[in-house]
């Protein structure tokens, strides 16, 4: 399909009556009464009170929709930049095939299945699992989907979905130390690291893009918050134990997993009494300048990839003025400088950061 007719077309998100989500609703298939009731009764233990499975799906649409349109940032931002979306074209299409550049692969594409193989390390690097399992490729294909209008981006996304959470259960998160030391450790989907990435960055992205079709039936979106809850559990109560002195640039990552599932699902009991409203996120600015910490504390250690990646976040766009120089300069270091608070909150405030994470995540006793 030509890109620059493509970009044109009517999204099949968000907008009634769209080709693209007609052309979704014969395909989509129904749970029957007794998976139903099934998902409402996990559901049950796990939410602030107990709602039928389409007003969870309700409450959470109209709440992701809200704010402006994943699916209007996508086709906006394909129209502001037609070169970077046809890189994104191109790599959906590989992402549909389950063709994948990972490590190992040595810069060539690597047929991981179709469905992938998730637990496979045919490559023979460990990172080549976790890689795969940190799931960005889902965000891609569903922004293509968004941009061409082909339903296959979006089918595709939502089987993979389907069958991630059906061959990749949560390992225990309750035994002996060295054991869940070594299993969320391991080269397996439940790595630490990988469930803190799944969390904040492609599961909420995957959830904002499918709110906007009718892909995202209620039972689908029920399998989707128990396994986010079960993502928490590990956050909150595994990352403490796998760095115990806080001083890992993974336990920062793990962390914000934690933080941005909590946002992203405050029905979750306990988890997101306060996590979504302003007063809990001032908490946590509160908690960066607060007494228990020490100032010389030392920093995370950082590869240079993350300082690559944090300069990136920071960086500024070219100035057309040298007062807009100076602005952004001097906002550049006000972010560098909250990046070197927040280390060091991390790094002295373990315990604080693991109670308030339990007390928000996990299931009460």
């Amino acid at each position: 399909m030509d890109f620059e007719k493509s970009q044109s077309r009517r999204a099949f998100l968000g907008v009634a009556g769209g080709g693209l989500a007609s052309s979704l609703l014969p395909r989509i298939a129904k749970t029957d009464a007794s998976g139903v009731k099934s998902l409402e009764s996990e559901l049950a233990t796990l939410l602030i009170e107990p709602v039928s499975l389409e007003n969870l799906h309700a409450r959470n649409t109209t709440r992701l929709r809200k704010d402006r349109s994943a699916v209007s940032h996508a086709q906006a931002w394909a129209k502001a930049y037609p070169q970077a979306a046809r890189s994104l074209l191109q790599m959906a299409e590989n992402d549909v095939h389950g063709r994948f550049i990972l490590p190992g692969s040595g810069n060539e594409m690597a047929d991981v299945g179709n469905p992938p193989r998730w637990h496979e390390n045919a490559l023979g690097d460990a990172e080549s699992v976790w890689f795969l399992n940190r799931l960005k490729h889902w965000p891609r294909m569903l922004r293509t989907g968004a941009i061409t209008g082909d339903p296959r981006f979006a089918e595709k996304v939502t089987a993979e979905l389907d069958d991630w959470i059906a061959k990749c259960p949560c390992p225990p998160i309750d035994g002996d130390l060295t054991l869940l030391q070594k299993g969320f450790s391991a080269v397996t989907p439940w790595r630490a690291l990988e469930v803190g990435i799944r969390m904040n960055e492609s599961w909420p992205q995957t959830l904002r893009l499918l709110a906007e079709t009718p892909l995202l039936t209620p039972e689908r979106l029920a399998r989707y918050v128990i396994s986010a809850h079960q993502h928490g559990r590990v956050l909150a109560e595994i990352c403490p134990l796998l760095w115990p002195e806080a001083n890992h640039n993974h336990y920062l990552m793990e962390n914000a997993g934690l933080l941005a599932v909590a946002c992203l699902l405050p029905e979750l009991r306990s988890a997101a009494r306060r996590v979504a409203d302003s007063d809990c996120r001032l908490i946590f600015a509160q908690a960066v300048n607060s007494s228990f910490l020490k100032p010389n504390a030392p920093p995370l250690p950082q590869t240079p990839r993350l300082r690559r990646r944090i300069s990136a976040g920071l960086s500024h766009r070219p100035a057309r003025s040298a007062r807009q120089s100076r602005r952004s300069v001097n906002g550049y270091r006000r972010g560098r400088q909250y990046l070197s608070d927040a280390t060091v909150w991390l790094h002295q405030g373990r315990t604080f950061v693991a109670d308030l994470m339990v007390a928000m995540i996990a299931a009460p006793n």
